[in-house]
């Protein structure tokens, strides 16, 4: 186990066997007033350091679920508006540090929209299929695995 801020000693994994951890857009600004907003990726974080010497993938942690990535607005959130600010930030990031990223679920029933329980199931099936389609789509080119 990898204990960040400590004085580790694991051995640089950069091979052709992925071994990777899953990453939270905290670290990735503004964790002092403990949001989720990303602001600016602080270099020198001993975080983002430990992961570029230890790690050759990342999955996004919760923030590429379908519920969270939907834009913060209730209103937006019924028509299935898309923010995907905070996950590209981070693929670009791993992308421009050769650090590959594996797409978290595109559909779990903890973090789906509230208002797909309320569709038919002809709907509910035309929704599905679009939020994957969205996804891969915006995401093509730069996740290899899902």
């Amino acid at each position: 186990m990898l204990n960040i801020g400590s004085n580790s000693t694991t051995t640089n994994t950069k091979t052709k066997t992925l071994f990777g951890c899953a990453i939270h857009p905290r670290w990735f600004g503004n964790e002092v007033n403990n949001t989720d907003s990303i602001i600016d990726i602080p270099k020198s974080s001993q975080y983002l350091t430990n992961i570029k010497e230890n790690f050759n993938s990342i999955v996004i942690e919760h923030h590429m679920k379908w519920g969270p990535i939907l834009s913060n607005n209730t209103e937006s959130e019924t028509l299935g508006l898309y923010d995907f600010t905070q996950c590209d930030i981070i693929v670009d990031w791993a992308i421009s540090n050769n650090i590959v990223i594996k797409g978290h679920v595109l559909i779990w029933h903890v973090t789906s929209p509230y208002w797909l329980k309320d569709l038919e199931p002809m709907e509910l099936k035309i929704e599905l299929k679009r939020h994957i389609f969205i996804m891969m789509q915006h995401y093509k080119g730069k996740i290899k695995y899902w």
